[in-house]
């Protein structure tokens, strides 16, 4: 027990928690490229979400009296002050693109490949529906890289912190320790009181109606929470 005391008290200033710089996934070049890319993807989707609202809402007031559908007028010129440029996006690497379809669709897109003024209303609609459509699958196929990227940095950061982290662990566990004995002080200066046939007055010999302490338990007790939280740092290597 004291061998571990002076361990913890020895942890190299790289494992204290206050000094220990958190990592950020979009440092690593490579997911912030991918995560780049499909915030590019979205935005692009919302575009295309905005330009198909706005051709119906033109479409259906095309014929109708300039006064009349005064919300629906409200909203299209809304619509149409939201517009933006499509942002340029860092393409994904070419073996990437090559290989998935959906985002070498979303790549042309975000290229800058227009939506053609087709002659009628339902060839632009569905022109937008395409694109709608290429764009929701380059999400979700954009998203899966991304997924695997953070999957790979959130293995390779928590072995990072691992240090920090159990040395909170452990920090935190003495120091429920030390409520766990001091409540079972308390317990036995009150069955004390108790055995001497004492009727205590509560407004004097107050105490605060908090579940931590009961909670804990006692670290006698092979069931209590104390003692699991014991075996759980225990098997985990921490303690």
């Amino acid at each position: 027990m004291a061998g571990l005391a002076r361990m913890i008290r020895n942890t190299p200033a790289a494992h204290d928690p206050a000094e220990t710089e958190i990592p950020r996934p979009l440092d690593d070049p490579a997911f912030a490229r991918e995560s780049g890319l499909l915030d590019a993807f979205r935005r692009r989707l919302e575009d295309v979400e905005r330009e198909r609202s706005i051709l119906e809402l033109e479409h259906h007031l095309q014929d109708r009296p300039a006064k009349s559908d005064g919300e629906l007028r409200w909203r299209l010129r809304k619509l149409k002050a939201e517009c933006r440029p499509p942002a340029p996006a860092a393409p994904s690497p070419v073996e990437l693109a090559a290989s998935n379809p959906a985002i070498a669709r979303g790549l042309a897109i975000l290229a800058g490949e227009a939506i053609a003024q087709a002659p009628d209303f339902a060839a632009r609609m569905r022109e937008l529906d395409q694109q709608r459509g290429d764009l929701a699958e380059a999400v979700n196929a954009q998203t899966e890289v991304c997924d695997e990227i953070a999957g790979v940095l959130g293995l390779r950061f928590s072995k990072e912190l691992a240090p920090a982290w159990n040395a909170l662990q452990i920090e935190m566990y003495r120091a429920a320790q030390e409520l766990a004995r001091a409540a079972r002080r308390v317990r036995e200066f009150r069955a004390r009181i108790t055995a001497a046939g004492i009727r205590p007055r509560s407004d004097i010999l107050a105490m605060p109606a908090v579940r931590a302490p009961l909670m804990l338990g006692d670290e006698t007790s092979w069931d209590s929470e104390i003692s699991s939280w014991r075996r759980l740092l225990e098997t985990g290597g921490i303690l």
